[in-house]
């Protein structure tokens, strides 16, 4: 019974979408068209069907599975701040592959990013040194602190993913990112090479026969 709101709601995908929306919630698989497909999926059903069907998947969910971080990633997207304060990420852990989270200052969509038409993840895998933020209870936080987007995010095609992906790899904001510091507070040392492979694949998985 854990599980039945989420094999009913890819039961229902299967038979009214020619694509399923849900796409992004049950492979491992993921590239930027897939994702802006969902978020625009959420989008067209509206509020209140949107809401129904992410408890569903939020809250029969862990964060360190497939469904659970992925919901927040929407979310990041799907609302929007209130005030000129960006909404706070979720309260999964620290980010494993990219330097710390001070490196990231000022990504408002952290640990997301747009560049052009594409929205990219930077990694999917969190430390944890306590009890992470139940998925449902930070879809509970942006339902009390932000405004349900209203229009579609653009679904980028193969080749412009790789673009924006190049852009972003070569912005002032990724530029500025310290991949390895050390001080009285501590050291760290990440790999630029690894998330720019992962952020790029997400570009270059597309399918273009599916565009």
């Amino acid at each position: 019974m854990r599980f039945a709101g989420v094999a009913l709601l890819l039961a229902w995908n299967s038979l009214h979408a020619a694509e399923p929306p849900l796409k992004l919630f049950a492979k491992n698989e993921l590239d930027a068209a897939t994702f802006a497909k969902a978020v625009n999926h959420f989008v067209d059903i509206g509020e209140t069907t949107a809401i129904n069907e992410l408890l569903a998947l939020s809250c029969n969910a862990k964060p360190d599975v497939v469904a659970g971080s992925r919901v927040s990633w929407v979310l990041r997207v799907l609302y929007l701040p209130k005030t000129l304060e960006p909404l706070r990420k979720p309260g999964y852990g620290a980010l494993v592959d990219p330097a710390p989270e001070e490196a990231f200052a000022g990504w408002q969509l952290f640990p997301l990013v747009r560049s052009g038409d594409s929205y990219f993840v930077l990694s999917v895998s969190y430390l944890l040194g306590g009890l992470a933020e139940h998925p449902c209870d930070y879809l509970h936080y942006c339902l009390a602190n932000g405004t349900f987007r209203k229009e579609h995010i653009p679904v980028p095609s193969r080749a412009q993913a790789l673009e924006d992906a190049a852009a972003l790899r070569s912005s002032p904001e990724w530029r500025a990112i310290k991949w390895a510091a050390q001080g009285e507070g501590g050291s760290y040392s990440a790999s630029e090479e690894w998330v720019w492979k992962f952020v790029s694949s997400q570009a270059e998985t597309i399918d273009a026969l599916a565009e």
